[in-house]
């Protein structure tokens, strides 16, 4: 009579698996769009600007190219965990809370 013994999985098997699973979850976060919360997360852990701020930091350049006298004053409102921190286009802005770094010409005439 034949013994029989448990069968086991190769190595590779195994390994292949579990990366199978991996790639599978990230495919669920991509298209359920739980990716753009994860890299979110990730840049404000890092201290990476955040893609809001880039944006805000690019309209407000923008503006300034077309001599827009919007970008002297207007604010934007970003959202730190609970907190709403409040930044401007440029220096000099009360009740704000810092800057997004914009030099612009028509704000200091």
């Amino acid at each position: 009579m034949k013994s029989r013994k448990a069968q086991t999985l190769p190595t590779n098997t195994i390994i292949i698996l579990v990366l199978g699973l991996v790639v599978l979850a990230l495919l669920i976060l991509y298209f359920t769009g739980g990716m753009k919360n994860l890299w979110s997360e990730i840049q404000q852990r890092a201290g990476i600007v955040s893609g809001s701020e880039y944006e805000a930091r690019e309209m407000c350049n923008a503006w300034c190219n077309v001599e827009n006298k919007e970008v002297c004053t207007h604010t934007f409102n970003f959202k730190d965990g609970d907190k709403t921190i409040k930044k401007s286009c440029v220096s000099g802005v009360s009740d704000t809370s810092g800057n997004l770094g914009v030099t612009c010409p028509i704000c200091s005439a």
